[in-house]
């Protein structure tokens, strides 16, 4: 993944039911100069001590189309997991609805 010209190495691991998935968690200020493509999308916020409760979570081909997203609840991060095509970004969220209660979009 880019974030502006630089190469970014993941920096966050989600575990799933069956598998642990490596991500990107970028906070919202550095959401406009993150670029990819083909990602499981996450969103979400964070209650004390540090405890990520995900509300949105889906699969975008065109990292611009989630952009253009509006929530109504305080965003305290973004996680991007690369899946490489739909089908395989819906498996993974299958895997991480398990845990976490995510909606499709």
């Amino acid at each position: 993944m880019e974030f502006s010209t630089q190469i970014l190495t993941s920096n966050r691991k989600l575990q799933g039911k069956e598998k642990a998935y490596e991500c990107w968690e970028i906070r919202p200020r550095h959401l406009k100069e993150f670029q990819g493509t083909d990602l499981v999308c996450l969103v979400c916020y964070v209650t004390l001590p540090l405890d990520y409760h995900f509300f949105y979570g889906a699969y975008h081909q065109n990292l611009d189309s989630f952009k253009m997203l509006k929530f109504d609840q305080i965003v305290y991060s973004y996680c991007f997991i690369y899946a490489g095509n739909k089908e395989i970004g819906l498996e993974i969220l299958d895997d991480l609805c398990l845990l976490n209660a995510l909606v499709y979009d």
